[in-house]
């Protein structure tokens, strides 16, 4: 791709999340987007429908790297007969990512952010997850709706605990939010 769209899309998404900063998504207009990023309208709509097409193409964008990221995990796990160690592996990879992209998401995230990144990231990591064990003696383990409640409230509470973190990174190491994160274990219970 040519270095200057490049750098015109990357003006054009940095306006949107200063945007983010001063009100909410649903108060921001495209012209304010525009103004923001120093461009023509017309430079804007060469590349962008409007504000949400350009909010979906991060998200989307974030949603791919992030996807493959955790394959690409998910393929050098040794032990997947350990629900325990898969999950923590893989969210550490979630830890690390968000770290390495934590203006963007803290952005997205923020009160003045879009709550569908939220649901969009909870379903990337539970879709890992799920794909990485159906391929091993949990196959069975989420058929139960006690399960899937159990997986999807545990999930849910670390990836709040990463969002929290965000807030901490000056004072709290990313390995510090490793070892917390490795701490609790996701409750498996048989089925009678």
């Amino acid at each position: 791709m040519d270095l200057r769209i490049l750098n015109t899309t990357d003006q054009i998404k940095e306006s949107l999340l200063i945007n983010i900063q001063e009100k909410p998504f649903r108060l921001i207009t495209n012209n304010d987007i525009i103004n923001q990023a120093g461009i023509s309208p017309r430079t804007f709509y060469r590349y962008y429908k409007d504000k949400n097409d350009l909010l979906n193409t991060i998200i989307q964008s974030l949603n791919e790297e992030l996807s493959a990221q955790l394959k690409t995990a998910c393929s050098h796990l040794e032990n997947v007969d350990d629900l325990n160690n898969v999950t923590s592996k893989l969210l550490i990879v979630v830890l690390h990512y968000i770290y390495a992209n934590k203006k963007l998401i803290a952005a997205l995230l923020s009160p003045h952010g879009e709550i569908s990144f939220w649901y969009s990231l909870r379903k990337i990591i539970s879709a890992n997850l799920k794909e990485t064990l159906s391929q091993d003696a949990f196959q069975d383990y989420l058929k139960s709706s006690k399960n899937t409640l159990i997986f999807n409230a545990f999930i849910d509470g670390k990836l709040i605990f990463i969002i929290n973190w965000l807030n901490y990174t000056d004072t709290v190491s990313i390995q510090d939010a490793e070892k917390i994160l490795q701490k609790d274990a996701l409750i498996i219970e048989k089925e009678d």
